[in-house]
């Protein structure tokens, strides 16, 4: 079980690292890695002009179980918001343009493909 928790995690950490990759090259300013707060933790935060996008990254090696971003569920989804919050709060952005953003990756023998879904959900 160990073993696995770690394959996860590097699986996690690269799928991270490729769609950070893939945000600069489409012109986005990442401020932020891995922000961590009581309320949880929150993948990319990065600027999309005047946009602040908080980003959650979902990375999967097989569909088994659904797309990566199926896993967002209502819980996440709300740990995302009140992190979301809390950074906003924390660095006087209230007046901040917002979206959540989710960017799924799905790693096989076929290839990567990388999906970004934009303004994935909203409080």
């Amino acid at each position: 079980m160990a073993a696995e928790n770690t394959r996860n995690h590097d699986i996690g950490k690269w799928g991270e690292a490729k769609a950070a990759e893939y945000l600069k090259k489409n012109g986005y300013l990442i401020v932020e890695m891995n922000y961590r707060r009581k309320t949880g933790e929150i993948d990319i935060i990065a600027y999309e002009g005047d946009m602040l996008c908080f980003i959650e990254v979902k990375t999967r090696s097989r569909l088994d179980f659904g797309f990566p971003c199926e896993a967002v569920d209502f819980r996440k989804k709300a740990r995302l918001l009140r992190t979301a919050d809390y950074y906003i709060a924390e660095n006087r952005l209230s007046e901040s343009q917002c979206r959540m953003d989710i960017i799924e990756i799905v790693r096989n023998a076929q290839g990567d493909c990388c999906r970004h879904l934009k303004n994935a959900f909203s409080p």
